[in-house]
């Protein structure tokens, strides 16, 4: 179902400090974050190199077979627990506790032992933040010379431009595209948004249970866990179809654990997510007395521009 990791428990948080030790001391991380470790003028630039050389059908596979999708990562480290039973699903933190993400999504509903935890960006995310420092750094690139982001959307302008091409209608060509036109053109087809396809999910965890068990038999494996993560498909603002169990925590966790979950292409989940559609994380616990104690989450979707092969 994925790889499993130990890990020793994170320190206490320090409190923020004032005064000259702050200037010594690290700022706190933020508590919810949205990142793009591979963007998508990367990824479009190496498509361009590779159709410069290769059939499209061709560089298509080259992609899949490496991965080298657009990968945007979504990550929450606000602490939570959820119990089983009672009338507060979360758990100490009571109703004060939230997600962070409450004004992107309206539908989800907490209940006891079943809480969300994370929400992905849509399918497709290449994020509007990079879109803007783009535009700005182009600015400087005319003073300042060529930049490398400069050269990644010319490559995404060029990859772009060679889908339209290869769309067009028989007896349509490159010629048609005036010298004039090109850079128009270009621009045009890169602010048309491409359909994306749903490659990857990866979850990573850090969690434990509520420390002990009344069956010794089970001590520190997964067998009779009544503590897990689910994830679940948003369509619209609303879930669709069903939740899929993705891990179990440790029986009787003495320290919070790492898990990481990857979800490929032949995954129901992952074939039932269309463009735009957000993956929700779940938090359960059942049983009288269980709990599920999160630290973190992270939720990664891995997309490319074209249907798998």
């Amino acid at each position: 179902m994925g790889l499993s990791q130990s890990q020793p428990s994170d320190p206490a948080p320090t409190p923020p400090r004032s005064g000259v030790a702050a200037y010594f001391l690290p700022a706190p991380s933020a508590q919810l974050t949205h990142d793009h470790p591979r963007s998508a003028a990367t990824a479009a630039a190496i498509e361009a190199h590779l159709l410069d050389r290769l059939p499209p059908d061709i560089v298509q596979r080259i992609l899949d077979m490496a991965g080298m999708w657009v990968v945007c990562r979504r990550t929450n480290r606000r602490p939570l627990v959820v119990q089983a039973g009672g009338a507060e699903p979360h758990g100490v933190r009571g109703a004060d506790w939230s997600t962070g993400q409450e004004g992107e999504v309206h539908s989800l509903r907490d209940g006891p032992g079943d809480v969300w935890y994370l929400v992905s960006a849509p399918v497709g995310c290449i994020s509007d933040e990079q879109e803007r420092a783009g535009r700005e750094r182009e600015d400087w690139e005319a003073l300042d010379g060529p930049t490398v982001l400069g050269h990644e959307r010319a490559a995404w302008i060029a990859a772009s431009r060679k889908q339209r091409l290869e769309r067009s209608a028989p007896g349509e060509d490159e010629d048609r595209i005036g010298e004039g036109e090109e850079e128009e053109r270009g621009e045009e087809d890169k602010s048309d948004r491409p359909t994306w396809w749903l490659r990857r999910i990866v979850l990573e965890t850090f969690s434990r249970d509520q420390g002990w068990t009344v069956n010794d038999d089970h001590y520190g494996t997964y067998v009779w866990s009544y503590s897990w993560f689910e994830l679940g498909l948003l369509r619209n603002g609303r879930e669709v179809g069903e939740r899929h169990l993705v891990q179990f925590n440790v029986v009787a966790g003495q320290y919070f654990k790492v898990h990481r979950i990857e979800l490929d292409g032949t995954h129901p989940l992952v074939q039932a997510a269309r463009d735009g559609d957000r993956i929700v994380v779940w938090v359960r616990a059942i049983e009288p007395g269980w709990q599920n104690v999160v630290k973190r989450a992270a939720l990664t979707l891995h997309a490319a521009p074209y249907a798998p092969q």
